[in-house]
């Protein structure tokens, strides 16, 4: 299986320097996203989530596909509906 480095900058740059091994490309972009996901559920514990911050794939012939945090959710800014209980 090929072997893949997930290289992260948000407040600070990380570099994968052992990478995971996944079946194709596409499995390694998921993880990404999720990773993201899990980073920018730390962000908004503190109170921010930076849409801007990035993880770069990197694959084993130095090719990067890079997975922005804004592009790894979709924002909604419909209002909630009043719940039946506070009527």
């Amino acid at each position: 299986m090929p072997l893949f480095r997930f290289h992260i900058y948000n407040d600070i740059e990380t570099i994968d320097h052992e990478g995971k091994q996944f079946p194709d490309l596409s499995a390694a972009r998921r993880h990404a996203i999720r990773g993201a996901r899990d980073l920018m559920c730390a962000g908004v514990r503190k109170g921010e989530i930076n849409l801007g911050d990035w993880i770069e794939v990197e694959d084993e012939n130095s090719s990067m596909t890079v997975i922005r945090f804004g592009d790894a959710l979709n924002v909604l800014t419909r209002r909630a509906q009043a719940s039946p209980l506070s009527r």
